[in-house]
């Protein structure tokens, strides 16, 4: 200062060693609703998108394999999200093989295709398409499945086959209601 007072200290965005929150250990029912998926610890996950948390809440999960899945398959979008297909793969085939729910199942068989494709997998591709297809699936998983076997004739030089494909890969999405999935239909039958 200009009064023979010492100038201010530099400020820093740091917090002081005392002002640091201490958290508290959760309390037995704050575990308990961390793993039932009832705690809103799937908001910090959407905020975040760190595969690593998503599969802790799958490990504490336990013996709940519909909600180590549903954990598992979150991890497995965040990295195909990060464009790490590979790495996101056997995760969605842990998560198909822990949950039956048929819904589910349809949304993580068509992220397994996604992936497959993307990683140039093709063999692989087609004979799981092949399973899931024999799978009560809805509408919409069918058609993202379609719309990866039409990326696949595609790839492989077989254009008539890849326009079958994606023809009916739309007709399942118009039906299905699903809008992103209608909107990648109508793309993948215009390139086809």
């Amino acid at each position: 200062g200009t009064d023979g007072d010492p100038p201010p200290a530099p400020r820093s965005n740091r917090r002081s060693a005392g002002a640091h929150r201490t958290r508290a250990i959760p309390s037995p029912g704050e575990r308990r609703t961390h793993r039932t998926g009832a705690h809103p610890c799937g908001q910090c996950f959407r905020r975040s998108r760190r595969p690593q948390l998503a599969l802790e809440a799958a490990r504490l999960a336990g013996d709940d394999a519909a909600l180590s899945a549903r954990w598992i398959a979150r991890a497995a979008r965040a990295r195909m999200d990060r464009g790490l297909y590979r790495d996101a793969a056997p995760l969605l085939v842990q998560a198909l093989e822990l949950d039956g729910d048929s819904k589910a199942r349809g949304e993580r068989w068509g992220m397994l295709s996604t992936c497959r494709f993307r990683t140039g997998e093709l063999e692989l591709l087609e004979r799981e398409t092949e399973t899931a297809s024999r799978e009560p699936l809805d509408d919409a998983a069918r058609a993202l499945l379609g719309l990866n076997e039409a990326a696949r004739h595609w790839s492989q030089g077989r254009l008539a086959e890849s326009l079958a494909s994606a023809s009916a890969a739309r007709a399942l999405a118009q039906s299905s209601g699903n809008l992103a999935v209608l909107g990648s239909a109508l793309v993948t039958e215009t390139n086809a």
